[in-house]
């Protein structure tokens, strides 16, 4: 495999078939693409995909981030800047310059001052600017690429609508992680491949961890997902990353983010980790607690302690409130053989549990 890997856009989900088609066939123009998603979905590589894939493939590209720039300083980063321009300013070539020829690529698009808005607006209509503190124009042939993770960012009132249709003629979104997760696990092996090569590892996945690692809803996208398994590399004490050791990382993210207290015990970790998704299928996305809780746990797929795992999850919610708990649970309190199944079904299984104790 070659060093180019890490920028390969891995997944064969019918989104990421997309991506690549309209990858393909952007890059066959000059036209000024916006690529949309998520924090950690990849909007970089579909960038660098696209130019790897265009005539100005053997110009540079160079990558801003305008959230990264001091305020103060963000116009001489991308237009230069001349002695005596401001205090300390030194004759230096802005991002566009450093671009000429290539690709100009601006991630955290959203983040530019709307001060500079105008002046980059004409730079990319016009392909001309001046430096700071500088006289005469400079002329340039670039192609610009920009990313947000603002999927609103039309109706942001700190960014103009001129220089969104001017930035976003065409644009890709990129779907996030739990949308599409066939496309977890080739990426996840494609990453540990990687890592084996850097690091001298000589790791591989277990097959059993591709349920755990398809259930997880990755909040932070790709990038969370590289986060474990580095991790889960540097702990394993075997060359088999296995599921526990995916679960433990796993739970990791999930304290770091606040979802799961560091206080549960190591033997119940699992358990809440399976729950916090079963949670999140009914509350989120307002799927039938029978269908994701009942018929598995019935089919033996789920066990007791996720089954109370989940209800101390919900109670903690409702602070002990058994009747709010059923209506996070999309069962109506008020249908009486409905709420009622479902606290006999919660105590044939020993997880009708002590609601005094949410109340303290």
């Amino acid at each position: 495999m070659s060093n180019d890997d890490k920028y390969e856009l891995v997944g064969e989900s019918p989104q990421m078939r997309d991506v690549r088609r309209r990858i393909d066939m952007v890059s066959k123009s000059s036209t000024n693409v916006l690529i949309v998603g998520e924090t950690g979905t990849g909007k970089e590589l579909v960038a660098r995909q696209i130019h790897a894939k265009s005539r100005y493939s053997e110009g540079p590209f160079v990558d801003v981030n305008c959230g990264a720039i001091p305020r103060e300083i963000v116009e001489s980063e991308l237009f230069g800047s001349e002695r005596g321009g401001f205090t300390g300013a030194h004759d230096r070539p802005g991002a566009f310059e450093l671009a000429n020829g290539g690709t100009l690529f601006l991630d955290e698009l959203g983040a530019m001052p709307p001060e500079t808005q105008p002046k980059f607006l004409r730079a990319v209509e016009y392909k001309r600017f001046r430096r700071v503190g500088g006289r005469e124009e400079i002329k340039v042939n670039v192609r610009v690429l920009s990313a947000t993770n603002n999927t609103n960012i039309y109706n942001d009132p700190n960014f103009r609508k001129d220089l969104y249709y001017r930035l976003g003629r065409y644009i890709i979104r990129i779907v996030p992680l739990r949308e599409r997760p066939e496309d977890i696990v080739p990426i996840a092996i494609l990453y540990i491949e990687m890592l084996n090569r850097e690091n001298n590892y000589r790791v591989a996945l277990d097959d059993l961890t591709h349920p755990l690692l398809m259930e997880y809803n990755w909040p932070g996208n790709v990038r969370d997902l590289q986060v474990v398994l580095e991790r889960a590399c540097i702990d394993s004490t075997n060359s088999v990353l296995t599921h526990d050791i995916i679960a433990e990382k796993i739970m990791e993210r999930k304290e770091e983010a606040g979802k799961i207290s560091p206080n549960v015990p190591e033997t119940q970790r699992l358990s809440y980790i399976v729950a916090d998704e079963l949670y999140r299928n009914i509350v989120d996305e307002r799927a039938s607690f029978w269908d994701v809780v009942r018929v598995p746990y019935n089919n033996h797929y789920i066990d007791k302690s996720v089954l109370r795992a989940l209800v101390d999850i919900g109670l903690k919610k409702t602070k002990g409130n058994y009747k709010l708990l059923a209506r996070m649970f999309n069962i109506a309190p008020d249908n009486r053989t409905e709420y009622n199944g479902f606290l006999s079904f919660l105590r044939r299984n020993d997880a009708h549990l002590n609601f005094r104790s949410y109340r303290k």
